[in-house]
């Protein structure tokens, strides 16, 4: 899995949170953080603890769904959406 650095380093921003405070809350070494900040592939342990710390609802507008080549599962495909 691959991180938008760019909107994760505005959610951590908005709630003045740095990457060591993140690190600990989702129990990973602070270099994973610098991995997502830099749009570097999370290994599946830290994708998990990804998805887990941040909620599916949220998570899907930080993962880089075109760099890993899928398709938001939870985007909205209507024709009012598009």
């Amino acid at each position: 899995m691959k991180v938008k650095g760019s909107i994760l380093r505005q959610v951590m921003k908005k709630y003045g949170v740095g990457v060591a405070d993140l690190a600990r809350g989702m129990g990973v070494d602070a270099s994973e953080i610098q991995k997502m900040l830099n749009g570097e592939v999370l290994d599946i342990e830290t994708s998990r603890k990804f998805m887990s710390f941040f909620s599916a609802g949220n998570v899907q507008h930080l993962v880089d769904w075109h760099a890993i080549g899928k398709t938001n599962p939870l985007a909205c495909r209507c024709k009012c959406c598009r």
